[in-house]
């Protein structure tokens, strides 16, 4: 067995610690100000992108550990959670998207917790692969579509539209998630007190 600190101290988990410390930060700092949307869209495309970079990374030279595998995706949801809310908060972001991310995410944590022993047999999902390009493709479109030099382009439709698909994507796999739990953590003998 590694030791503890070389479970923690890995690249993947280092670049998932930036993206919700660093990254969430920047993007919401940077799109208080209409002037400052592309340069926030270009801060989250970022944030984007260390996601895959850190799964990448940890695939591709074995350093997946256990932390990383619960450490990414609370940095993915909740990053994504405080970045719809700063946006629902400039008026960017229609409400309804925020809370059913929000929410979904919230009832999938706590079936989750509940069901801890079955979380490493859960996968992602084309379901869950396809909603999450969607959304991290939509959001930083509607961010840029915000830019007052570009209000007058059709970006912010396709921006909704991408991320309306994504969001109801994103319930749906919540759903397929929090049932895959359920029916792991059923299939399991209830450890002996």
């Amino acid at each position: 067995m590694r030791p503890a600190r070389r479970e923690v101290l890995t690249l993947p988990n280092v670049i998932s610690v930036i993206r919700l410390v660093v990254l969430v930060p920047i993007v919401i700092w940077l799109m208080r100000e209409p002037g400052d949307r592309i340069l926030a869209t270009a801060a989250l495309a970022m944030f984007g992108a260390t996601d895959w970079i850190d799964g990448f990374i940890a695939r591709r030279w074995n350093m997946a550990s256990r932390v990383g595998a619960v450490l990414d995706p609370v940095a993915d949801r909740l990053g994504i959670a405080l970045i719809c809310a700063a946006m629902t908060l400039f008026g960017i972001l229609p409400v309804w998207m925020l809370l059913v991310i929000v929410l979904t995410d919230l009832a999938l944590g706590i079936v989750g917790a509940t069901r801890m022993h079955a979380t490493q047999d859960s996968h992602v999902t084309w379901l869950g692969k396809i909603r999450t390009a969607l959304i991290m493709t939509g959001l930083p479109l509607l961010l840029l579509g915000s830019a007052p030099t570009l209000a007058t382009t059709p970006i912010e439709a396709i921006a909704l539209g991408l991320l309306s698909i994504g969001v109801i994507l994103h319930l749906a796999a919540g759903i397929h998630y929090a049932l895959m739990l359920i029916r792991i953590g059923r299939q399991r003998p209830t450890p002996e007190v």
